[in-house]
């Protein structure tokens, strides 16, 4: 007859831990704890699936590449999980385009599908990777460790892209502000040679006046000779002071 610690004894994995859960564990320790120790107990798994993804997926392969690969194995493990009981979701052939072109031609993208639970079968003499039920808690293990990647990935995209959409914005103000100081140069250099050009033909309109008044006439002559002498008091073509004591001019 079997104890009941022969029972507790046995060796440790996913379903003999929920056996234990059943029996023991739920009824001493709340929800929290029973979900911590599971946390712990997937330790193991959980590094397993990192050092899959990283390097066995990521390294080596391009960036974008790596990415469209691991979003794949994450709609495959999602539809399983979110769908368990549709056939259609436990599957997939590896000759489909997408399958082949993000699974099976990507370094340790297919490796990782197997890890998950996928194993790889014939069925109506197709080739088929059908998903083995008692790997359920790997399924969502894997799915739980490219989920983070995944979401890690897409943040730092959406950061570059702010980063480029903010560096766009930048350069295009700074183009603008080198477009509007160049028609504010434009603007000046032709208010000035406007100034100057009516300046020159002021210049020219008043010579071309003087040139056609001719030379100055005699009478403007004779009367610009009678200029003020402003040390004697007379003008220059006035005779002399009469002198009334010696009865002549001086």
């Amino acid at each position: 007859m079997t104890s009941p610690s022969s029972t507790i004894a046995e060796p440790p994995g996913s379903d003999a831990l929920s056996a234990i859960e059943r029996r023991v564990l739920h009824k001493s320790l709340t929800p929290e704890e029973v979900e911590q120790l599971r946390f712990e107990q997937e330790r193991d798994t959980r590094q397993m699936f990192r050092r899959l993804l990283d390097p066995g997926i990521v390294r080596g392969v391009e960036k974008q590449t790596a990415l469209s690969s691991m979003k794949t194995l994450l709609t495959l493990a999602d539809n399983l999980l979110n769908n368990p009981g549709n056939d259609k979701f436990r599957q997939f052939k590896p000759t489909n385009t997408l399958i082949k072109r993000t699974l099976v031609d990507v370094k340790g993208a297919l490796e990782y599908a197997v890890a998950m639970g996928f194993r790889a079968n014939i069925k109506d003499f197709q080739p088929y990777y059908i998903f083995n039920d008692h790997k359920t808690a790997e399924l969502r293990i894997g799915a739980a460790v490219l989920r983070e990647h995944v979401d890690k990935e897409s943040e730092k995209e959406r950061q570059r892209a702010a980063s480029k959409i903010q560096e766009k914005s930048a350069m295009e103000m700074q183009a603008k502000q080198v477009k509007l100081a160049f028609e504010d140069d434009r603007k000046r250099k032709a208010q000035q040679d406007k100034l100057d050009r009516e300046r020159r033909l002021a210049r020219e309109a008043a010579v071309a006046a003087q040139e056609a008044a001719g030379p100055a006439s005699p009478a403007m002559s004779s009367t610009s000779a009678h200029i003020i002498d402003l040390a004697g008091g007379r003008t220059l073509a006035s005779p002399p002071p009469y002198d009334e004591e010696s009865g002549s001019d001086h």
